[in-house]
């Protein structure tokens, strides 16, 4: 007679999801500071490196890291607050909220932090409100987000 027992909670990865928005605002159990702008956000290492690259990258423990992980601290280049902290709803609860006004800030820091998801969709939020109204202004948008893609890592 087999006496083991395997059970799943069906439950489970939503629940999860709902634990860690409850901790993006909350310093409970916060190991890394994100420095965004003039913002620092106390975030968990393991979160961030669950949804990023570049976390992933910059949060390993080690000689080589020094230079990026300084005092438990993260400093972002080139990406403000408000921008990080929508990227950040979206790595504790799985959401992302695109404007017109945000789409350039959000692809940008996305691909900076390799959050490929986000990249993604700000693609797709791009072609979907692409209209002969705002063209000449996306236009220049695409032009400026190249220089910088040509230009920096």
């Amino acid at each position: 007679m087999d006496n083991t027992g395997h059970f799943i909670d069906e439950g489970f990865a939503t629940d999860m999801v709902k634990s860690l928005a409850a901790y993006k605002n909350d310093q409970a159990f916060s190991d890394v500071t994100v420095v965004a702008g003039t913002t620092g956000f106390l975030c968990h290492r393991m979160v961030l490196a669950a949804k990023s690259e570049f976390f992933r990258s910059a949060l390993i423990k080690g000689d080589k890291n020094e230079d990026k992980l300084s005092e438990g601290k993260v400093e972002l280049e080139k990406i403000d607050g408000d921008t990080f902290s929508n990227i950040l709803n979206y790595i504790y609860c799985g959401e992302i909220t695109f404007t017109e006004d945000n789409l350039r800030n959000i692809w940008d820091a996305a691909r900076r932090l390799k959050i490929y998801f986000v990249t993604e969709k700000s693609k797709e939020f791009f072609r979907k409100t692409l209209s002969l109204d705002n063209c000449l202004d996306y236009f220049c948008q695409v032009k400026h987000w190249m220089k910088n893609v040509i230009s920096s890592p």
